[in-house]
């Protein structure tokens, strides 16, 4: 038997009907439809919130300070300071320096108070006998000696002592490194990281990559080499813990966190740990050190902050984050 015909399209106006509205509905899509959307653009930040969870340090029964956790708070007593950066705290957090421009010069002012929670004092101009632009002020966890860069041909760290915080500094001296390899290395950004320990950034001349040592302190301004940290993001400007084991950075996009695979080896890749939402836009970031609190719950930090922009609105916070 035949197989039957299927009747042909012109014989079958239902089908001809339904095929031209099919073809005039991808017609209206195909033209009028944003076929290829163009979303706004969105900075990638690769997190791992597992392991950031697992390197934070662990939460101390008492807070430093009693803040908001991630709302930053302005420094009592200080107003804006513009284009200032490079901020460091006693331990006590009664003493603090950082760096700012003044007629045409980048130099290192210090204010102080008598109680962590208290206004601190208008802050006056320090080490005024080294002429040349100075930077990256770190003072030491008791706030008698501080450590700094000066910028004349090139880039030198400075010591300088005083006998009580309610004391003027001391002359600075050169920072003596003993340990060091070779003699071209050019030292650029310095931070106490415990009571007889600072951490040192530089390179060597002809390698430009920044690198990271930890110096032990001899005495007064002579320091030796005590390890090379092995940091995979090592342009950032890391404030580390007492015992080196995790290190806080500013970057464009917040605050991040690295810390030690295990003790003396190599650090993991930084974790955003505060984004810039919080705490709004950073400058120059690569070089901003930020400061952190011995039990790691408090980040002073210098910027215009998240409702403001531009280094000539910059101020001091404080973050509380856990």
């Amino acid at each position: 038997m035949p197989a039957a015909k299927l009747p042909s399209l012109p014989n079958c106006p239902n089908v001809r009907a339904g095929l031209g509205a099919l073809l005039y509905s991808v017609a209206v899509w195909f033209f009028k439809s944003p076929r290829f959307p163009n979303p706004k653009p969105q900075a990638v930040v690769f997190k791992n919130p597992g392991r950031l969870e697992q390197i934070k340090a662990v939460k101390p029964e008492s807070p430093t300070l009693h803040l908001q956790i991630n709302i930053p708070t302005l420094v009592p007593g200080l107003s804006v300071l513009p284009w200032a950066k490079n901020q460091s705290l006693s331990h006590d957090l009664c003493n603090l320096v950082y760096s700012a421009p003044a007629d045409g010069k980048n130099r290192v002012y210090l204010c102080n108070r008598t109680s962590g929670t208290e206004d601190f004092t208008v802050p006056q101009e320090i080490l005024t006998q080294i002429s040349d632009p100075k930077d990256f002020p770190s003072l030491s966890p008791n706030g008698l000696e501080i450590v700094f860069c000066a910028y004349s041909e090139r880039p030198a760290l400075w010591h300088a002592v005083r006998d009580a915080v309610t004391s003027s500094f001391q002359a600075a001296k050169p920072l003596v490194i003993s340990g060091l390899e070779t003699d071209r290395w050019v030292f650029d950004a310095c931070s106490w990281v415990s009571d007889d320990a600072i951490r040192i950034c530089g390179f060597e001349e002809g390698h430009p990559s920044r690198q990271h040592l930890v110096l032990k302190q001899l005495d007064d301004s002579t320091f030796k080499v005590d390890e090379k940290l092995s940091i995979s993001h090592s342009s950032l400007l890391f404030d580390f813990d007492t015992g080196v084991n995790r290190g806080y950075a500013l970057t464009d996009n917040g605050i991040q966190l690295t810390a030690r695979r295990a003790q003396g080896e190599s650090f993991i890749t930084p974790e955003l740990l505060v984004d810039t939402g919080i705490i709004g836009p950073a400058h120059e970031p690569t070089n901003n050190q930020i400061f952190v609190v011995p039990k790691e719950d408090v980040i002073f930090f210098i910027g215009p902050g998240p409702n403001n922009h531009g280094p000539e609105n910059n101020r001091i916070w404080m973050l509380r984050i856990q």
